[in-house]
């Protein structure tokens, strides 16, 4: 990223108070296009603060209004500065909070973004819960089609995350196993297709 595009960004955040600027870093980490409501469940402000801080960002164009309702980045590169710019300690807490806050959506919500935020949290055991979906959550899968350069990074993510899971004594051997014939079975569904 270009040094100007950076602090052109953080200067117009900066301008934000400090409640505001922690709103938006959620909204960084909530991904792309998200509903006002997920957006205030995340960042557990009241309705009036939180439409106060979505003012001030479409103010700012550093939000826009999408027209089926929701509000993403003018840009994706604005995204991207703001979650670099937090400590990974702060990653992990959004993420956490995202987390929770598509759980207790409820029915609108995907496994797969509840699965990936427990990830990027490090909290392996409730992402484990929700990359294998209930037999209830059938028409909800965790699943979607992916790049060659996402399935790359994702594989090494996933190879790293099974290393951590055993030298943290977590994954028993058995269970690894149940992991990787899994991801096997996956692979075939999706070649089936």
């Amino acid at each position: 990223i270009p040094a100007t595009v950076r602090e052109v960004v953080l200067g117009r955040s900066r301008r934000l108070s400090e409640p505001q600027q922690r709103a938006l870093a959620a909204m960084a980490i909530i991904g792309r296009a998200a509903t006002f409501d997920l957006w205030q469940r995340v960042t557990g402000a009241s309705e009036e603060t939180s439409v106060d801080t979505l003012e001030c960002c479409l103010a700012r164009r550093l939000l826009v209004r999408q027209a089926d309702g929701r509000y993403d980045f003018d840009h994706g590169l604005i995204r991207e500065i703001l979650i670099r710019e937090l400590c990974p300690e702060r990653r992990r807490l959004l993420h956490r909070q995202v987390a929770e806050a598509l759980i207790e959506k409820g029915v609108e919500c995907r496994l797969g973004e509840i699965a990936h935020h427990y990830v990027e949290a490090e909290l392996w055991l409730p992402a484990l819960d929700y990359l294998e979906p209930e037999e209830s959550d059938v028409d909800q899968p965790a699943m979607r089609i992916y790049s060659d350069h996402e399935m790359g990074r994702l594989a090494t993510e996933g190879r790293g995350f099974l290393t951590f899971l055993e030298g943290s004594g977590l994954l028993p051997v058995h269970a690894r196993e149940w992991i990787i014939d899994r991801a096997f079975a996956i692979n075939e569904q999706v070649l089936s297709l």
